[in-house]
């Protein structure tokens, strides 16, 4: 097997995977109604975060059976649309009505269904015992966990990803909204490994990892490469 491609092109990243089982900053000054924000930050042609999906989902996708998946804060719809790529019945959710007509372009051009829906996750009803997979990939909001576990099927898999404050003096810059409170593409959660761990303790934890990244943006706030510390886990619900 050769090495993941996230491992291959970053100059420098802490790995660490076990085989074992958010408390968001507030906003300084942060909009005050987040869907008009959002919406504002993916109105250009451009794909803000480009249209490829995230190299986590990617390298450890096939981990995870197929069926039925939930993507919650979807974005412009790249992880959504990867996944019906990837043989998934996709249901992606976002805030931003921009958003969500974009995901539908890039489902329509990559020839796949996307089922989308424009909701605030802070009030989204998620059908409990529904999905097969849920994702929460850079959008850390801490009343959503209970919820994913609720709404998972037994032996369901969660897919997680978020960014944490970089310490290394180039990181990702400005504030956090944290947990969908505003609009600002830098959303940190500050759960610790034992914390979030603590949270899926009844779980299979199959992939724990905290690493240093670059991630680019295309267009929007920020844009350009910027290095992040982000925090990845992948949790499978026991079956019984």
């Amino acid at each position: 097997m050769g090495t993941p491609k996230w491992l291959r092109c970053l100059p420098l990243i802490a790995v660490l995977v076990i085989a074992v089982v958010s408390r968001p900053h507030p906003a300084a000054g942060a909009p005050e109604d987040p869907k008009t924000a959002w919406n504002k930050i993916y109105d250009t042609p451009a794909y803000v975060f480009g249209e490829e999906p995230i190299p986590f989902l990617v390298d450890y996708l096939p981990l995870v059976p197929r069926g039925r998946v939930l993507e919650l804060a979807m974005g412009e719809g790249r992880n959504a649309v990867y996944l019906a790529e990837q043989g998934f019945k996709v249901t992606g959710v976002d805030i931003s009505e921009v958003a969500a007509e974009k995901c539908k372009r890039l489902a329509a051009q990559r020839k796949v269904e996307v089922e989308v829906v424009v909701a605030d996750l802070r009030d989204y009803q998620i059908p409990a015992n529904t999905y097969d997979v849920i994702t929460n990939f850079y959008f850390p909001q801490p009343d959503l966990i209970p919820k994913i576990k609720a709404a998972l099927k037994p032996g369901g898999f969660f897919m997680y990803e978020q960014w944490r404050p970089y310490q290394g003096g180039h990181g990702l810059p400005g504030g956090s909204t944290g947990g969908g409170s505003g609009a600002n593409v830098y959303q940190y959660s500050d759960l610790g490994r034992d914390e979030l761990l603590s949270q899926f303790r009844d779980y299979r934890i199959h992939i724990y990892r905290e690493a240093i990244l670059n991630h680019a943006m295309t267009s929007g706030p920020g844009r350009g490469v910027l290095m992040s510390e982000v925090m990845s886990l992948i949790a499978q619900k026991p079956f019984n």
